[in-house]
């Protein structure tokens, strides 16, 4: 009898554990909500960047599946694109971090494209139409950044299709892909989308992106062939938003005298504003590209 009475008072006390502990759970969100992991926006000095007094130099990487998996690794299904699990962005982060890196980049903010499966999921679903569940997909890789102490590279928009970019948004008017830098219904339709992303707030933080520190800075796009003309109206407009951030000029090449490739230079630097950096994605194949 001993000993059932033992178990029994066992049993309560391993009860009151784990009430305790399910209580504990739910009173402490596993994303912090009250900071932001940063004190500071990283700010431009001249050709340095800066953390508020100190400068701030870092090894980054490239991660096209921060924000959309275009494997969908399970195979259990035909649809080839997904969103991150928290379990994937926690070990990419931790990566990250054992690796030294400080810094990671996105793969643009996906389109609907023609070619997607109908079932699969995306973030602008047409123009000034967003879908709730990816973005906070998004919510959650920016939270998840900001706990490991990780900056982020956030590209608006992508050249190409792959996961859908400029030319998708080119079909949702039924128009040429080229027609995207020129068409004012078009540029309208990409204005949209980076409103609604420097303006949202982040379901976790509760921050939003425009204020949110764990961004280092917007990227105009990835592997742009803009002219520059509409470099610098969507600089403006990324701007006329978000004073806190740094911004990047996202065409694929540098300025030559006698080339229209874009315009990197002091120049364009001027026209944006002193938190602009000056052209990422250079490719020494593409310089004489126009």
């Amino acid at each position: 009898m001993e000993t059932i009475s033992t178990i029994r008072r066992m049993n309560k006390t391993l009860q009151l554990i784990i009430v305790a502990l399910v209580a504990l759970l739910n009173s402490t969100s596993v994303f912090s909500t009250t900071s932001q992991g940063f004190e500071r926006f990283i700010t431009a000095e001249g050709a340095k960047l800066m953390d508020g007094d100190e400068q701030f130099r870092f090894i980054a990487f490239n991660v096209p599946t921060l924000l959309y998996i275009e494997d969908e690794m399970a195979f259990g299904q035909t649809n080839p694109y997904g969103l991150p699990s928290e379990f994937e962005l926690r070990d990419l982060y931790q990566t990250v971090v054992e690796m030294g890196g400080r810094v990671v980049r996105a793969y643009t903010i996906p389109v609907r494209n023609v070619n997607f499966p109908k079932e699969s999921i995306t973030y602008v679903e047409a123009p000034g139409v967003f879908n709730e569940e990816a973005f906070k997909a998004m919510d959650m890789a920016l939270a998840l950044a900001g706990e490991y102490g990780i900056r982020v590279v956030v590209p608006l928009l992508n050249n190409w299709q792959w996961m859908g970019g400029r030319p998708d948004y080119a079909a949702f008017r039924d128009k040429e892909s080229d027609e995207f830098w020129t068409d004012p219904q078009l540029i309208e339709d990409f204005k949209k989308t980076i409103e609604y992303v420097l303006n949202r707030t982040n379901t976790i933080t509760g921050v939003k992106y425009k204020d949110d520190k764990t961004i280092m800075a917007w990227e105009t796009g990835n592997e742009l062939q803009n002219p520059a003309v509409w470099g610098v109206g969507i600089g403006q407009y990324i701007k006329s938003i978000d004073q806190n951030h740094l911004l990047i000029d996202g065409f694929h090449a540098i300025h030559q005298d006698g080339h229209d490739v874009g315009g990197c230079g002091n120049e364009r630097r001027t026209t944006l504003g002193a938190k602009t950096i000056a052209c990422v994605g250079a490719r020494k194949e593409n310089w004489q590209r126009t």
